[in-house]
This record gives C-alpha cells, sequence and structure tokens, in this order.
C-alpha cells in the first residue's frame, strides 16, 4: 500500500511541484529501516516519505523498547491516505462469528507476518476489546499467504484486506470490518464502530507524508500546498478507490491527534 501509493501522488506531485521525483523503496523490520533513514536525511525538502507511525509506537508501548528515533519531531506534511482491514475467519474455521470467538474455551488462532505487525496488533487489540483470547502463528511473509493458511486451515482467523483475500475469496468470511463505514464489496459486513468500539479505528495503516527534523517553514509550505492539490485530483481519486483506500487529507494537528489515541490504544493493551 504504501509503494503503490507513492507511485500513484509522484506524478501529481512533479506537476504541482514542477520538479521530478525519484521513488527509492527501503524495506525492512516492517517499515522501520525507512523512516530512520528518512529521518536522518538532509532537512532541505528534496527527501520526504512515509513515516511508519505505528511500528514505532509498538514499540514503545507494547514492546518496552527505547524507540531509536524521535517520531513526533518529524514534520508532518499531510496524511495521503489510510486503509483498514477485515477480521476474518476460514470457513474450517470453527469459529463463524466474534459470538463464538467470545464464547471460546481457547484462544482462537490468528495468523499474522509477525510480532508487533499491523495484522499482530489490530488481532490483539480487537480480541482485548471483546474479551476473548488469541494465539498468533507468525512468519508469514505476506497478509496474501497468511489468508491462504486461513483458507487451508493452518488458522482459524486473520487479519487482511479485500486485495489479501481475493485469491481466498470462496474460503474465507469477512466477519468484521475494522474502519468505521462498511464497505461496497461487503456492505452486509459490521464496522468495529458498530460493535461498540469506534476508537480501534485509530489503528488503520496511516500514510503520512512527512519531511526529515528541521525542514525550513517556508519549504513545508511548498509542499504541503503541492500535497493538497495532488491528492484532491481525479486521478489519485480514482486509484483510492478502486485501491479501497480512504483519502483523508489530516495536517499535522489532525496527525497528532490520531497519534495521540492511537497511543492511548496501546498503551491500554
Amino acid at each position: 500500500g504504501f509503494d503503490r501509493s507513492a507511485r500513484a501522488l509522484a506524478p501529481l506531485l512533479e506537476k504541482h511541484l514542477g520538479v521530478a521525483i525519484a521513488i527509492k523503496n527501503n524495506p525492512g523490520a516492517g517499515g522501520r529501516k525507512g523512516t530512520i533513514l528518512l529521518y536522518k536525511s538532509k532537512a532541505d525538502g528534496y527527501t520526504i516519505g512515509w513515516s511508519q507511525y505505528v511500528a514505532f509506537q509498538v514499540d514503545v508501548h507494547l514492546m518496552g523498547q527505547t524507540a531509536p528515533i524521535d517520531i513526533s519531531k518529524f514534520e508532518v506534511i499531510q496524511q495521503a491516505n489510510s486503509s483498514s482491514h477485515y477480521l476474518y475467519v476460514g470457513k474450517k474455521s470453527p469459529f463463524s462469528s466474534v459470538e463464538a470467538m467470545k464464547k471460546a474455551s481457547r484462544p482462537v488462532k490468528f495468523t499474522a507476518t509477525g510480532v508487533g505487525s499491523t495484522s499482530w496488533i489490530k488481532a490483539l487489540a480487537f480480541s482485548s476489546a471483546m474479551g476473548f483470547k488469541v494465539d498468533f502463528i507468525t512468519g508469514y511473509k505476506s497478509l496474501t499467504t497468511a489468508a491462504l493458511a486461513v483458507a487451508k486451515g493452518d488458522g482459524e482467523a486473520g487479519i487482511g484486506s479485500s486485495g489479501h483475500l481475493k485469491g481466498v475469496a470462496n474460503e474465507v468470511k469477512p466477519i468484521v470490518w475494522l474502519g468505521s463505514s462498511r464497505t461496497a464489496k461487503h456492505p452486509d459486513v459490521p464496522t468495529i464502530k458498530e460493535l461498540g468500539h469506534p476508537k480501534l479505528t485509530a489503528l488503520d495503516a496511516m500514510r503520512v507524508v512527512v519531511a526529515p527534523p528541521g525542514t525550513p517553514k517556508s519549504v513545508l509550505a511548498v509542499l504541503r500546498a503541492a500535497m493538497k492539490k495532488a491528492t484532491a485530483e481525479p486521478e489519485y481519486l480514482a486509484f483510492a478507490k478502486k485501491s479501497s483506500l480512504s483519502v483523508n487529507p489530516l495536517g499535522p494537528d489532525g496527525v497528532r491527534e490520531s497519534l495521540k489515541v492511537m497511543t492511548e490504544i496501546l498503551g491500554s493493551m
């Protein structure tokens, strides 16, 4: 999602900034590697990118680790989009509903890409809020392969988007949408908000474009103006709709408020 979003935004930002944009993908450690590289980049406005907020929040609030960087010091340009996921079960799973999970006499087996990953965090937060226990089967390379494992019966439930479930759509069943509004693809699936836990939507994948700490205000003003125009372009909105992404152009204050709620949720887990 982060890579596809960057490639969708790049030509539109070029249009409004009047300069060429080169995309450099730095994967690793759940987005931590690229975020640290960005943090340490020259603060001149010529290097911008995504900050992986969730991973660092998890490190501090769930793992008790000292973060290598202070993510609050990033200069927020704008949130470009966000995405949520379904909580789904396999058709071979003994748990066909949230109520069944709540009544379970043992932990529900969830697949996840790793400890501290989005799928792991959301499953843990949801189970904690709803009052049932989970065990994790981790190590999957992607949420797509994690969904395949649920379809095969290796796991009983998982977290993923419609894209992750596409190849196994006939073998799994979405039972909760972890966003705030029902989706067009599964309009009968209730939201986490409807189940009484609207704050958990703060755990959506936030795709926030930031600049290194100390970037001049005059430069930030130019970048923010271009980003605002780019994310309002019909071409970008069409991309977001096709990709099931929410375009909610939060500025610095809005992003800080979302992070505050996220911190509260993680701190209570």
